[in-house]
């Protein structure tokens, strides 16, 4: 998860991994999409943390995927300005 959520321009996404695999963490609109990619490639296993400013994006929701190992979790991210 992220917090703050909501948040005012400036969020920190923290996940972990179980072993090594290729990640991708996306923000998307609520129309599908993808306004933001967070991580794209090969990570290990460990704790990481990403902190994600959303300039230029309106106040509204959002959604947060992580893509890993074969499955997805989503998370819903709010804007509040």
């Amino acid at each position: 998860p992220n917090a703050p959520n909501p948040f005012n321009g400036q969020t920190l996404i923290r996940y972990r991994l179980d072993k090594r695999m290729p990640v991708r963490l996306t923000v998307q609109d609520l129309s599908g999409r993808t306004v933001a990619v967070l991580a794209n490639g090969v990570q290990g296993a460990g704790e990481y943390s990403i902190e994600w400013e959303a300039k230029g994006l309106p106040t509204g929701l959002y959604e947060l995927g992580l893509e890993s190992d074969g499955s997805k979790a989503v998370r819903k991210l709010e804007i509040a300005r």
